[in-house]
């Protein structure tokens, strides 16, 4: 009986609930209605990553998602959920870190970002038409209006690049979709 009535109250709930932005699916239950932008759970993702990632912390992603630590020990995901990584639109600097191979699907409004990642050896200088030198070949889709370059070299990583560069992993994504947010791309 306990089962049925938690059933109906998360239908109810998810029947009911409106966000600032909707999530692409279905949200898991009682998420916070100030949620901006989520995350599906895929295999292998955990609350510590997405965590690390946003650079939001143990108690307010488990705050924005208290289902999280209803459903046993610790923090636990659902297949088949979203769950909430930002909250009012706020933006979270992340300084560095160290991510696992996990593909994450990001959903903020209705855009879904995602990428895919090449690899090259040869180095050569030109200038661009904004007036910087750029190293070539460098990877296709960067902004348009970059105006520093970083020359990837053998053990480089994402969290490296950004903590050197002082800017966040999602600054450095969007700027380099390419890259993408397939975290496996960038170590």
């Amino acid at each position: 009986m306990k089962l049925a009535h938690l059933f109906w109250h998360c239908l109810v709930t998810s029947l009911t609930e409106a966000y600032l932005v909707s999530p692409a699916g279905t949200a898991a239950p009682r998420t916070t209605e100030d949620c901006t932008q989520w995350v599906e759970y895929s295999s292998g993702l955990t609350c510590e990553l997405l965590e690390t990632y946003f650079g939001m912390t143990e108690v307010e992603f488990e705050e924005w998602n208290p289902i999280v630590t209803e459903l046993g020990d610790g923090c636990e995901l659902l297949p088949g959920l979203y769950y909430c990584v930002h909250v009012n639109f706020t933006t979270i600097s992340v300084s560095s870190v160290n991510l696992i191979s996990t593909t994450i699907s990001i959903f903020s409004s209705t855009t879904v970002v995602s990428a895919t990642t090449t690899a090259t050896t040869t180095t050569t200088l030109t200038s661009t038409g904004n007036g910087v030198t750029t190293q070539t070949p460098y990877e296709s889709g960067i902004t348009d209006d970059c105006d520093e370059f970083h020359l990837v070299v053998s053990g480089d990583t994402c969290a490296d690049i950004v903590s050197d560069a002082g800017i966040t992993l999602y600054d450095f994504y969007s700027w380099n979709p390419t890259v993408g947010l397939i975290v496996r791309a960038c170590g």
